[in-house]
């Protein structure tokens, strides 16, 4: 196993993510990208950036490889990311209720403490699916040599990710792997196993932090250009159309090498102290930023809210879309850094670990004495 030094660069990376996915939101939810006309200016700039930050969900998952492997993976993780999310729930469906500022039913607000059944969250429920195989997934990767480790990552790459586009999947409308563009466990397991794998091999030290930053941005550039292309053309005819996004998805090659590259070029990111505490304050905080934004509540709040944005001098609309996106991510922070604060003060993490603790025995009996009886 590898060691765990908490690494500043991932950390930066978390609150970089974060803010990226507040920034396809304000595009998305926000209503932008559907107020531009094709081909414009505008239209360019707000896709253009949508592109760019289009990796982020990707690089969150390949985060969570980076940093699990060779750690112990607790019970309590999941105990407290399933109380993060109830609480948040609960407290903001009562706080719409009370105030009367939408409609809010008691099945909702019961609703609020099976987040994951009830599909809330996809990321938090495809999470939850995966995390009782982690151990399995570290596991793999510790024990294959790694030719055999750089095969199994070709081979889910090729057949996930590749295998799609070039079988036009997005054209003939059947996704064959069940992969749902992205929005699945099985993605989610897909991107922790090679982020395992980019730290076991600490594949960060054998490429120049210069050709990340390049692959970066040449990936942007071609899912970027490949869109725009596809556009022109569906004025011409108009089968075209069906290719606007062929790239534009979380299983895209390019978008997967745009996650891989931030997460190889961010991890050899250092900091003064100082700074090196803020951030890691700021990315504990960043599962609350989206928890906090995409309640189904708040989410209804941001529909269409932003289209004003698109009658914005050409100069400002990206600037006013960063913008908001950043104070989306301070007001959550800051509500979930108080949380946190309020959590330790309740000393609910330790009824948490008592409760985990509790649970992860019984079911270690349990193990125990199915392999009795089936020996």
């Amino acid at each position: 196993m590898t060691n765990t030094k908490r690494n500043t660069g991932i950390d930066l990376l978390k609150n970089v993510s974060m803010i990226m996915i507040v920034i396809l939101h304000v595009l998305g939810r926000g209503g932008i990208l559907n107020k531009l006309s094709d081909l414009s200016l505008k239209h360019g700039e707000v896709w253009f950036l949508e592109i760019a930050a289009y990796c982020a969900v990707n690089c969150y998952a390949l985060i969570s490889g980076y940093i699990c492997f060779g750690r112990n993976i607790k019970l309590k993780n999941i105990f407290s990311l399933w109380i993060q999310v109830a609480f948040y729930l609960f407290t903001i469906n009562i706080v719409f209720k009370v105030f009367n500022l939408l409609p809010v039913s008691i099945i909702d607000i019961l609703k609020s403490f099976i987040p994951v059944t009830c599909g809330q969250y996809w990321y938090f429920s495809s999470y939850f699916a995966i995390f009782f195989f982690i151990p399995f997934f570290n596991y793999l990767i510790d024990n294959l040599s790694f030719r055999k480790a750089t095969v199994l990552i070709v081979a889910l790459v090729g057949v996930f990710s590749v295998l799609p586009i070039i079988t036009l999947n997005i054209i003939t409308g059947v996704d064959v792997f069940y992969l749902g563009d992205g929005y699945s466990p099985l993605w989610l397991a897909i991107l922790y196993i090679i982020g395992a794998y980019l730290k076991k091999y600490n594949i960060a030290s054998k490429i120049k932090t210069k050709k990340l930053v390049i692959g970066y941005f040449v990936c942007v550039i071609i899912t970027f250009l490949v869109k725009i292309m596809f556009e022109y053309l569906s004025n011409i005819r108009a089968e075209a159309y069906y290719l606007n996004n062929i790239f534009v998805s979380y299983v895209s090659p390019t978008v997967l090498i745009c996650s891989i590259c931030l997460l190889l070029a961010f991890s050899k990111i250092s900091t003064h102290e100082k700074l090196r505490q803020t951030i890691q304050l700021f990315s504990t905080a960043t599962f609350g930023v989206y928890i906090i934004h995409l309640h189904p509540l708040i989410w209804e709040c941001l529909h269409n809210r932003f289209t004003v944005f698109v009658n914005y001098n050409p100069l400002f609309l990206p600037l006013a879309v960063i913008g908001t996106a950043l104070g989306i991510w301070l007001a959550c922070s800051a509500v979930e850094i108080i949380r946190i604060y309020l959590f330790k003060l309740l000393r609910i993490e330790k009824l948490i670990n008592k409760v985990s603790d509790f649970c992860t025995k019984q079911i270690n009996k349990l193990v125990d004495n199915l392999a009795l009886k089936i020996q």
